[in-house]
């Protein structure tokens, strides 16, 4: 049994234009890494359900792939009850010279 590689899939949304990041631009031993990563790894997760359907096309067995969104859940992290007529300031910055 693999032991597994830790991956982290990232892909950038297809209206980013900077040729930097495309993964043709890049050394071909590089690229071939990145291409064996996802396919050796025991789990892997992305943060979106387009990722995960791009991570399947490129061979991932779905049943390894975790969907973990950016974002925060609105049910358990919601504001406080604020205070009535109390005076709040936010200072950020430096005093003196």
């Amino acid at each position: 049994m693999s032991t597994g590689s830790p991956l982290r899939v990232t892909p950038l949304h297809p209206d980013v234009t900077d040729a930097s990041h495309h993964e043709r631009t890049w050394p071909k031993q590089v690229f071939e890494m990145y291409s064996r990563e996802p396919l050796l790894a025991q789990l892997c997760v992305v943060v979106s359900t387009y990722t995960r359907k791009i991570v399947i096309d490129k061979e991932v067995t779905p049943h390894i792939i975790r969907v973990i969104p950016y974002g925060i859940d609105l049910d358990f992290f919601c504001p406080a009850q604020r205070a009535k007529n109390k005076f709040r300031v936010l200072f950020a910055g430096n005093i003196g010279c």
